[in-house]
């Protein structure tokens, strides 16, 4: 809010003691809110942190059932493993496991993904899908054409967005996107499947490793500005639904 609330106001509306408001109000800035007050005054939140927070991201979150079972880390290895092992253990369609860095973020063919910490999205969500395991391999398309269309939405520019099929998204020519699908079979059907996403955000360009600068982007990068990750999030998770939806119709060719 603009004005300030007082602790006593939270403590009534919320139903706690006054004490416990301002431990909650500790925790929240210990993950990074920034809010004003102490305790014997009003508290008025000042900024959300730049953080990928279930809290964050489920606000104003346009979908049915994606993203809706949501797991964040700060950091792991790889969100697809994270997901793969939540997929075994029988995850819903739709799971998502966000983090802020990996240390071993993995594309297609097992190449490196640079996954620098607290700048980009690194996303993987457990689907449960219906169609035949030779259709299964096109899911990965369909995604690719969402990470497209939130990427042009977010640039404003549809013409500066392609896709060099199976799975990166590029701006200009340089990639700003890297996609990877793993999945797990059951004879000769799909128990379920991981669609891994990664998406330059925030990165500065000039601070990629060399044998990636050449060829790779950022949102950022191009729109000369920094974009706010979890309202791009929130963007790619409607349109990856949409697309998936549109694949469990009619295929790939829906």
């Amino acid at each position: 809010p603009e004005h300030a609330l007082s602790g006593e106001l939270l403590s009534e509306r919320l139903g706690v003691s006054r004490a416990q408001v301002w431990k909650h109000v500790e925790g929240l800035r210990r993950r990074g809110y920034a809010i004003e007050g102490e305790p014997g005054g009003g508290y008025r939140l000042v900024a959300p942190p730049d953080r990928l927070y279930a809290e964050e991201i489920q606000h104003g979150l346009a979908t049915r059932w994606l993203a809706h079972r949501f797991e964040h880390l700060e950091t792991t290895d790889s969100t697809n493993r994270v997901a793969f092992d939540l997929g075994r253990q029988g995850a819903p369609h739709g799971t998502t496991v966000v983090a802020e860095g990996q240390s071993a973020g993995r594309g297609r063919l097992g190449r490196p993904f640079h996954s620098p910490p607290h700048q980009n999205l690194y996303a993987s969500i457990v689907l449960r899908p219906t169609c035949s395991l030779a259709d299964a391999p096109t899911l990965i398309l369909g995604a690719a054409i969402a990470v497209a269309d939130a990427a042009a939405e977010t640039l404003g520019d549809r013409d500066a967005v392609s896709i060099k099929w199976p799975n990166d998204v590029l701006i200009g020519g340089r990639k700003t996107s890297g996609i990877l699908m793993e999945s797990s079979t059951e004879g000769a059907r799909i128990a379920f499947a991981v669609l891994g996403i990664g998406v330059n955000l925030n990165v500065d360009r000039e601070t990629f490793p060399d044998d990636f600068r050449a060829h790779a982007t950022s949102l950022a990068s191009e729109l000369g500005r920094p974009v706010e990750r979890a309202a791009f999030a929130r963007r790619l998770f409607a349109a990856l639904e949409r697309e998936l939806d549109l694949h469990a119709a009619g295929g790939f060719e829906a």
